[in-house]
């Protein structure tokens, strides 16, 4: 099995428009309008800005990364998946458990340049990586209680917690 599927166009457009609806999705450079969507209860978005030109860059995305890949697993069953997206571009269907360590991602954890969302079909839990604010928001408790296992380096600067700043 591999760890990513392309979504069909029927697919795309119906978790799509699933996002926008249930999160108020508003896509938008400018910082009057963000943080572009309606952050779920509980959440914590955390500011990922002491990323770029660390000087440990591309450990922290490394470990970033793994701290993803290791709460998603334990979110889906073995055999299952949830979706990963990338805004304009193609949608993919991910199989955290066949997912290898070391092996680029179709959609990456790390927002470097687009809208990066990692959510199971009922949206009951997500990653919205935001590359302009340069924040990552995590929603729902499952995912909060699986990254406090684990949590990634990058995730010690919470900017706010429900939607509120901090």
């Amino acid at each position: 099995m591999s760890a990513w599927t392309e979504s069909t166009r029927a697919e795309y457009d119906y978790i799509w428009d699933k996002f926008y609806l249930a999160l108020d999705f508003h896509p938008d450079v400018d910082p009057d309008s963000w943080p572009s969507l309606r952050e779920p209860i509980p959440s914590v978005t955390y500011s990922v800005s002491h990323y770029y030109g660390h000087p440990e860059g591309e450990a922290l995305d490394e470990d970033l990364e793994q701290a993803a890949l290791a709460a998603f697993q334990q979110l889906v069953p073995p055999g299952g998946w949830l979706y990963a997206l990338d805004w304009k571009h193609p949608a993919y269907r991910f199989a955290p458990h066949a997912a290898e360590v070391g092996v680029p991602w179709e959609v990456p954890a790390f927002p470097n340049g687009d809208y990066y969302i990692f959510v199971p079909p009922d949206l009951s839990w997500g990653w919205f990586g935001h590359p302009w604010e340069e924040t990552i928001c995590i929603w729902g408790q499952p995912l909060l209680d699986a990254l406090a296992v684990r949590p990634p380096r990058l995730f010690d600067r919470p900017v706010r917690r429900d939607g509120i700043a901090v």
